[in-house]
């Protein structure tokens, strides 16, 4: 037990630093580059670090490379990290592909850990936002910063080496019979949809505060206090209450925060609180690929969710809220006509 909570910390720290680099590197290409080659590499690294999950997670769920994924993952940040001041571009590229790995992979190793899977999946997950918030707010470091911030990743490989996680044996894979796997499959859809509408209002309430940092962080640390708060809620409650529950919450409390920062926080603190229990969820439905669970909430809904940035109205924001709870309504009722989700 006490290896699988020192494996867990290894990856929650892990996974802030990924993401710490990878802010950094956006940082820094903003601040030398033009507004295009920004742009641009921003589109790269949000299309392997998102979209790029999936396929990621279907070649660790097919391969099973669940134990080995961080370990590459950590050197291909040391790559990125010493390609800064050589090639920006290359150094983007590699921590997308790093960040696509290691949000499926990682998260993976999570579920598999002798652990209570929720508070689990919370902790490994809260840390990423505070990293990339942080990250993004340094644009240049020193040639000894940068000596250090490929140290970090190396020594991670280290102690993941010498000190191997203890993976739970994977479930064996099920022939349900063709009216369950239907079942299954819209109930799939149905929760791809409220994730997707979830990370939408997520975007929404950053996007309404952007521009100032020090409510950023707060924002940031807010998101990361309550995925573990959901996480620890979700082993308790079950997955199904602790979603609708904080679902709902979130969406009362950033309708009328109106600049109450306790109200926001609280009502961001709420709505990140749906993840752990949303990739429990997924995970359920698909058992044996861990991997592809974690992407289909870490990445594939985060890039479904992504429309209010290219949908400018005033609506969206309750349009959204509005969505996402009948949605959830539609979902809950479907859950509870099937066998796996009557608890």
């Amino acid at each position: 037990m006490k290896r699988a909570h020192f494996s867990l910390g290894v990856l929650a720290f892990g996974h802030g630093l990924n993401d710490f680099i990878a802010g950094h590197l956006l940082a820094v290409s903003a601040s030398q580059g033009t507004l295009l080659q920004s742009g641009i590499h921003f589109l790269m690294y949000v299309s392997l670090a998102f979209a790029g999950q999936i396929p990621a997670a279907l070649l660790i769920d097919r391969l099973a490379i669940y134990r080995a994924t961080p370990f590459w993952c950590w050197i291909l940040l040391i790559a990125a990290v010493l390609f800064i001041p050589i090639s920006i571009t290359t150094a983007v590229i590699l921590s997308g592909i790093a960040s696509a790995f290691y949000h499926a992979g990682g998260g993976a190793v999570v579920l598999s850990l002798p652990l209570k899977t929720g508070l689990s999946t919370g902790i490994f997950s809260a840390p990423g936002i505070i990293g990339l918030t942080i990250g993004s707010g340094f644009a240049n470091f020193s040639l000894s910063g940068v000596a250090l911030l490929a140290t970090l990743p190396a020594m991670l490989c280290l102690l993941w080496h010498f000190f191997p996680a203890p993976l739970l044996p994977a479930p064996p894979r099920a022939n349900a019979p063709r009216e369950k796997t239907n079942a299954h499959d819209l109930l799939m859809i149905l929760l791809l949809l409220v994730i997707s509408l979830r990370s939408a209002l997520w975007d929404i309430a950053q996007a309404a505060q952007e521009g100032d940092t020090r409510l950023l962080l707060g924002i940031a640390l807010a998101a990361a206090t309550g995925k573990i708060i959901g996480g620890f809620l979700s082993d308790r409650l079950g997955e199904v209450r602790t979603l609708g529950a904080t679902l709902f919450l979130s969406v009362v409390l950033l309708h009328f925060n109106d600049k109450n920062k306790f109200l926001l926080f609280s009502g961001v603190a709420l709505l990140q609180a749906t993840i752990p229990a949303s990739i429990q969820l997924v995970r359920r439905l698909m058992p044996e690929l861990p991997a592809l669970a974690n992407a289909v909430v870490l990445g594939l809904a985060v890039v479904l969710g992504s429309y209010p940035q290219w949908l400018q109205n005033d609506y969206i924001a309750p349009i959204t809220a509005g969505s996402l709870l009948l949605v959830f309504g539609l979902t809950w009722w479907k859950m509870r006509q099937t066998e796996l989700f009557r608890r």
